[in-house]
């Protein structure tokens, strides 16, 4: 059961919730295969997607997807779960939106337009069902039942990882 969908319709976040687990199965093989933390590389590499690593000049910037490159980039100067959440963001874009004529999605701090909104949602949603997919966190949250150890086990801020928890309705606010 899936609580708070932050405005992104709960058939959406049903749909969203698939298809991570799909690009889930198409990187590991079988579900049984994924383990925390997520192995970005390996989900890129199956998908034929490109990563770099760089420094924007815009310190706003978190990382961008290039459609006709085929290449998400991230800031080098971000903390490690910080550019795991950016690359499965720019995935969720890939995934999500590849038939919107944008060429080019970013992640940046600040808060998106009011047009983007939908579709930044929806790629949050989806970076983060695809680091911290249900069918782990039923199988690692009773063993821990923390939420900075069990973001810890996921690699990701344990701010994401309790928001993901409240969402699906694991821990109350």
């Amino acid at each position: 059961m899936i609580l708070e969908t932050f405005g992104v319709r709960p058939s959406t976040v049903e749909e969203i919730e698939q298809q991570s687990q799909s690009v889930l199965l198409d990187a590991y093989g079988r579900m049984a295969e994924v383990e925390p933390p997520i192995d970005l590389n390996r989900v890129t590499k199956a998908l034929r997607l490109q990563v770099k690593a760089g420094t924007f000049s815009d310190r706003d910037l978190a990382g961008y997807y290039d459609k006709a490159a085929r290449t998400i980039y991230v800031s080098r100067d971000d903390p490690y779960y910080r550019q795991a959440f950016t690359v499965a963001h720019e995935i969720g874009h890939f995934v999500r939106h590849e038939q919107l004529p944008h060429e080019r999605f970013l992640r940046t701090d600040s808060v998106a337009l009011a047009t983007d909104r939908e579709i930044e949602q929806e790629a949050n949603w989806f970076a983060a069902s695809l680091l911290m997919p249900r069918l782990l966190l039923d199988r690692y949250w009773p063993l821990h039942r923390d939420v900075k150890s069990v973001a810890a086990v996921f690699g990701v801020s344990t701010l994401a990882m309790q928001y993901r928890l409240q969402n699906l309705g694991f821990i109350d606010e």
